[in-house]
């Protein structure tokens, strides 16, 4: 008998800058979410302090069987090492496959995080 095999495990990161709103893109990524064939991958999402709650509400009242998990950030944070290490280590721990940005406006990821994800997904 064959194990069966290891679903991919795809994580996406939403990094807005303000207060936790219900707006356009969130609404559009549910609508995203729902259409994940769930069966063929594992999905987490990871949001900024503050907005942990909102979206697994949202994500709950669809039934939409994802994990959502804090980033580990302090947007205050500017230190580009300390930044980047961080990023790292928790993309990292989530053993991810992909990891996909949903960017709300230009300056939502900085380098810091683009090169985490280069790297704990080997490119």
């Amino acid at each position: 008998m064959s194990m069966p095999p290891k679903l991919k495990h795809i994580v996406f990161l939403r990094n807005p800058h303000e207060a936790p709103v219900w707006g356009g893109l969130e609404k559009l990524m549910v609508e995203y979410f729902e259409r994940v064939d769930y069966s063929q991958c594992q999905v987490t999402l990871a949001v900024p302090q503050g907005w942990t709650d909102l979206f697994a509400e949202k994500l709950r009242a669809k039934n939409i069987p994802m994990q959502v998990v804090e980033l580990p950030l302090d947007q205050r944070e500017w230190f580009f090492p300390k930044r980047f290490a961080k990023i790292f280590l928790f993309l990292k721990k989530l053993k991810l496959s992909s990891v996909v940005f949903m960017q709300g406006w230009l300056f939502s990821f900085d380098l810091t995080y683009i090169l985490a994800g280069f790297f704990v997904t080997l490119g």
